[in-house]
């Protein structure tokens, strides 16, 4: 990630495993709640993908395309995901709309602190906070909008209250978020 601060947001788009029309989610709303990756396209021709990967309780991300045009493969043939994307009218709020043009400033590993045992040893990476020149703030989040295993792209206000005094950034040790 350190390649892309100060690089021009292109294009996020959410690969969604069901039709936008088909979806139960608030239609404003698809976009940062459904289910399936983000890829955010650089103005480099480099494209990054994020999702959730529950078994480590965490936050993943990829290089999905670098600035050869090789891909990762891992997602970009999948026939069976729906593009939706950020700056849509119906399926996406116009706050995501608006991260395209601005550059990424900088990062934060967002961690949270284990609720139980079970879960001391993962290394519970649950958000990245990635900050934009336009002022705005996205989450890439596992479960952070429900406290679920779920991958969701959120602006802060979206944080289940009922976790956010578990939530640091882990370069700071235990600063509260």
């Amino acid at each position: 990630m350190p390649d892309l601060l100060n690089k021009k947001i292109t294009r996020p788009i959410r690969y969604s495993w069901w039709s936008p029309e088909m979806s139960n989610i608030e239609r404003c709303k698809v976009f940062s709640l459904t289910s399936g990756p983000l890829f955010i396209e650089f103005d480099t021709d480099v494209c990054v993908g994020f999702a959730s990967q529950p078994s480590i309780c965490s936050v993943e991300l990829w290089l999905e395309k670098d600035k050869e045009n090789k891909r990762s493969e891992l997602l970009s043939n999948d026939k069976e995901l729906f593009p939706v994307y950020a700056e849509d009218d119906i399926y996406s709020e116009e706050y995501f709309g608006e991260l395209i043009g601005s550059e990424l400033l900088k990062y934060e590993i967002i961690k949270m602190e284990s609720p139980n045992s079970l879960y001391w040893e993962l290394p519970r990476e649950v958000g990245i906070a990635l900050y934009f020149s336009n002022q705005s703030m996205i989450l890439i989040s596992h479960g952070l909008h429900d406290n679920s295993d779920d991958f969701s792209v959120i602006k802060r206000e979206q944080i289940d209250d009922s976790i956010l005094d578990l939530l640091y950034k882990a370069n700071s040790g235990h600063e509260l978020f």
